[in-house]
């Protein structure tokens, strides 16, 4: 929530929390409960100011329970309902419950409402709901859902009848299962530990393990109870994806109603459920492609030809091997090829487009700065936002795919994994560090015998499955300095493209769980997370887009860096910043690492400069006279989507984080604190210099 509209809330506050005490008097005085009478039809029409006030200050969560409540209350429901309910808004309105907190609150009290509830449940905390036991003694899924979904499924048909013992509730906040997890990651990481040693000791005794039969079969036994536990523990952090499809359904029809458009919007979910954290991520991207959907995919009423009068969206998601994919589909008017490569061609692309297949052309759509639109609406027109869907998609380890037919529709396709906090990887050894591959994108392990004999060749290949794919050292695409040579190899999938990368040793394949790396390590270094072996040593989780990244720079075509003497060319670096003392230090730094630098003033000068020739690397400030760096950075990705950008700036807000990334900055470095070795190993993981020094990065 916004600080403006924190303080609006804040002014307001008090008089919610009144008009709620005055309905809970009226629904407590009413004759016969809430049968009727005036006090009822009071309570009705405070409920219904209600809804309208909590709507006006953003409450959506608040405002639903009170249409709910105002539902139940009009039908003759019960006041015990109805008072906890109005018990749940007054724990939504304290000043210190967390925002997604009380939502889960509010959504609770309304779910009760629609379906009433068996013996037995319990909602007397706040947080999510999950099963406290089932039948068997044993727990069951739950998590903390989206904030606009229900935060648990309750039991239906025979379940229902089952005794109140069967199947019980309790509400736990989200961030304790949270926490249960990291200790029971750090409690599995110890155990292990103590485990090697104790049975290393046991073997080093006479007879060995024979004689310690006992204690060999105890740690069996524990190891298998951990592992069950831990397990159980992680399933509570997965939610069901079907509630933030109803959520999303009602952003559809309320956008369909703006746009004064016809919509059916059918849920196929098959009860799929996707980590907590994967689904928040995603929840900008669904937004975007179903207002995508509504604003540029469906026709006008009336406009529809031979198909249904009202326009159908379909929201659905199904499991895949260790895969969950959720696409977005309307009937609408499609996207046409044709019309993607004009637009291109326009936008000052290139002619090559014209030679685009359709299934290349409909790629297009992800180009940041690329619309087909002339006009700029609420929600398409900027060509950004399907640039961010396929980023963040692409940040948690998934692919975007889009599939098309002119006048019948378009469907999208987001297929993320399972789950990114605890997955199986491959964990290779370089130099001195463990790097680990989600397993889910290795295709192939491959033994020295496998490999072809070291050439000359400037780009080495590999013949796989009748492929041929590009052979790189993972410790120089990297930058990883290693003093073992590269022996075995392992294909990879990252992207939707193929590479084969050597290593020096292949560790294994082990599940691990990630705890996530800080954001400016993973900018730098392209680690994303961290976790631990049994054995406590520390393992870095590779992110998965800035492999792609360095994988695709590494085995780009190659082109002329030479000059005429035959002497290799000096990699240009251009500088806009119009602080002269800023300029000179950054200038200083690049060229002793070996760079040639141009430096501008501002953005125009800049851009200028670019017109002439296109250096390889464009270095940053975002507040300069006349044009400034984000207005030079959306110019930049307008002529080359290739080209890196990175922003040099005081101005460190989450906001100008946000905006930079949107607008395709390749990186974002504050100049409070700023260190020259910084600086140069973020530039040389974009552009290496003529004779760069290689040095291991920290963990």
């Amino acid at each position: 929530m916004s600080t403006d509209r924190d303080a609006l809330l804040d002014r307001f506050r008090a008089g919610l929390i009144a008009r709620i005490e005055r309905i809970d008097e009226l629904v407590d005085a009413a004759p016969g409960g809430a049968a009727g009478g005036k006090e009822l039809k009071d309570a009705l029409g405070e409920l219904h100011t209600l809804k309208g006030e909590a709507r006006m200050l953003g409450l959506s969560s608040l405002a639903e329970l009170a249409h709910a409540l105002e539902t139940w209350l009009g039908a003759g429901g019960d006041t015990e309902a109805a008072v906890r309910a109005l018990d749940a808004m007054r724990k939504a309105l304290k000043n210190a419950i967390e925002p997604e907190i009380a939502d889960a609150v509010l959504e609770a009290a309304r779910f009760e409402l629609e379906t009433p509830p068996t013996p037995g449940d319990s909602a007397d905390a706040e947080g999510e709901l999950v099963p406290a036991s089932t039948g068997n003694g044993s727990p069951t899924n739950g998590a903390e859902p989206h904030s606009s979904s229900p935060p648990a499924t309750r039991p239906s048909g025979t379940e229902a009848a089952r005794p109140a013992k069967s199947r019980r509730y309790v509400q736990v906040d989200a961030l304790a299962v949270d926490d249960l997890c990291e200790r029971l990651a750090e409690l599995t990481a110890l155990y292990g530990r103590l485990r090697g040693r104790t049975l290393g000791l046991v073997r080093s005794l006479p007879n060995g393990a024979r004689a310690h039969t006992a204690l060999v079969e105890d740690f069996a036994r524990v190891s298998a109870l951990v592992t069950d536990t831990t397990t159980r523990a992680w399933s509570l952090r997965l939610v069901p994806v079907e509630p933030v499809l109803r959520e999303l359904r009602r952003h559809a029809r309320s956008s369909a109603a703006e746009c004064n458009k016809s919509v059916t919007v059918t849920l196929e979910a098959r009860g799929v459920e996707l980590e907590r954290n994967v689904l928040d991520k995603l929840w900008d991207s669904l937004l975007h492609l179903v207002q995508n959907a509504i604003d540029h995919g469906l026709e006008e009423d009336g406009e529809r030809g031979d198909k249904p009068p009202i326009g159908s969206l379909v929201l659905s998601a199904q499991a895949a091997g260790p895969n969950v994919v959720l696409c977005v589909e309307d009937d609408g008017r499609g996207v046409d090829p044709e019309r993607l490569r004009a637009a291109a061609i326009r936008a000052g692309r290139g002619g090559e487009v014209a030679a685009l297949s359709d299934e290349e052309a409909l790629d297009l759509l992800f180009l940041h700065g690329f619309s087909t639109r002339t006009e700029v609406s609420r929600t398409a027109g900027r060509g950004v936002g399907l640039a961010v869907v396929r980023r963040q998609v692409e940040a948690l380890g998934g692919s975007v795919r889009v599939e098309s037919t002119p006048g019948r529709g378009t469907r999208f396709f987001l297929t993320v994994p399972f789950t990114v906090t605890k997955e199986r990887s491959l964990i290779v050894e370089v130099g001195a560090g463990l790097y680990a591959f989600p397993a889910r994108t290795v295709r192939a392990v491959l033994g020295s015998h496998e490999l072809p004999p070291p050439g000359n060749e400037r780009r080495p290949v590999l013949r796989f499955q009748n492929q041929t794919l590009p052979l790189v050292s993972l410790g120089q695409a990297l930058h990883l300095a290693s003093d073992t040579p590269d022996s075995s190899a392992i294909v990879v999938e990252l992207g939707g493209r193929s590479f084969a990368l050597r290593v020096p040793l292949i560790v294994g394949d082990v599940e691990l769980i990630r705890r996530p790396a800080d954001t400016l390590l993973g900018g730098l270094t392209g680690i994303a997370a961290t976790a631990l072996l049994d054995d406590g040593r520390l393992v870095l989780i590779l992110d998965v887009a800035f492999l792609q990244r360095a994988l695709t720079d590494t085995t780009a075509p190659l082109s002329p860096i030479t000059h005429a003497r035959g002497g290799p060319r000096r990699r240009r670096i251009l500088i806009a910043d119009d602080s002269p003392v800023v300029c000179q230090l950054v200038q200083e730094i690049l060229v002793s690492a070996g760079y040639s630098v141009e430096v501008t003033n501002d953005g125009t000068q800049a851009l200028a400069v670019l017109r002439e020739r296109e250096p390889d690397l464009v270095l940053s400030d975002l507040e300069m006279p006349t044009m400034g760096g984000f207005e030079l950075l959306a110019e930049i990705r307008k002529r080359s989507q290739r080209l890196p950008v990175i922003l040099l700036t005081t101005r460190g807000s989450v906001e100008d984080r946000q905006r930079a990334t949107e607008l395709g900055a390749n990186a974002y470095l504050l100049k409070t604190g700023f260190k020259s070795e910084a600086l140069l190993d973020l530039v040389r993981r974009f552009v290496p210099s003529a004779s760069p020094t290689v040095r291991p990065h920290a963990p």
